[in-house]
């Protein structure tokens, strides 16, 4: 009787550790990489990247006449002239590049977070916990992590849509 008892608890408990693995619904995913794996972003950025590069381009010619000139002992006012037209090209570049880097974050944003809730609602989960080592979550077993799960999820969608 006593072994009928100690097996009907054991197996008791093995069918509830059994059923709590297989319940749990809450996952974890490295956020900064699917961020930065997202083929939205990745197109956003190449986009920018073309009028960024013609801000570049425009710099470098300006420092390139702005050393003939001074190799050819040009004036001062005509020195200073072109080195204010750099400063100006400079900081029209770097307010591009603030507002573009803004306005791909908050893009990619609103479409990941539409597709997160997609992705937690298919698959039934019912916490998506970002994680990457730097914040909260500082550990989680393997198994809960569907970092690269999401990431094949939100491109496919993105492929789809696009």
């Amino acid at each position: 009787m006593v072994i009928a008892i100690a097996l009907i608890t054991i197996g008791n408990t093995a069918a509830i550790v059994f059923c709590y693995k297989q319940s749990k619904r809450t996952v974890v995913i490295d956020v900064i990489k699917v961020f930065n794996e997202f083929k939205l972003k990745k197109d956003l950025e190449s986009r920018v990247a073309v009028k960024l590069n013609d801000f570049s381009a425009g710099i470098d010619s300006l420092k390139a006449v702005y050393s003939a000139l001074e190799k050819n002992k040009a004036g001062s006012e005509t020195l200073h002239a072109v080195a204010a037209n750099i400063d100006t090209l400079q900081s029209r570049a770097q307010r591009a590049y603030v507002i573009s880097d803004k306005n791909i974050n908050e893009q990619v944003w609103v479409r990941l977070n539409t597709l997160l809730n997609e992705y937690g609602a298919k698959n039934d989960y019912q916490l998506v916990i970002g994680a990457n080592g730097m914040g909260t979550v500082l550990y989680n077993e393997k198994d809960i992590d569907k970092t690269e799960e999401l990431i094949k999820f939100v491109n496919e969608r993105y492929e789809l849509g696009h």
